[in-house]
Parts: structure tokens; sequence; C-alpha cells
């Protein structure tokens, strides 16, 4: 399973990220919106 995370608050982006991946789900952690369309729309492609 994938997620993208959207969370820019570092410490908090750093813990779900550490506690998905423990679940073995691939995370692709970003800090802001802009990233977070980007991503969105390169998957879409």
């Amino acid at each position: 399973m994938k997620i993208l995370l959207a969370e820019d608050d570092i410490n908090l982006g750093k813990l779900l990220s550490m506690l998905l991946k423990k679940q073995n789900i691939t995370v692709n952690w970003v800090q802001d919106g802009e990233a977070a369309y980007d991503a969105v729309y390169a998957v879409c492609l």
C-alpha cells in the first residue's frame, strides 16, 4: 500500500511516516500543498 502524507510539521511528519512504514506502508511525505498537488498530478499522468 502507498500513501501520500502532506504534513508541514516536521516532528509530526517524521512520527507519522515512521509509524506507517512500520506497518509496511510506502510513504511519500511532502511538506506543503504545492508538493502534494505535484505528487498527485504525477501519479495521474
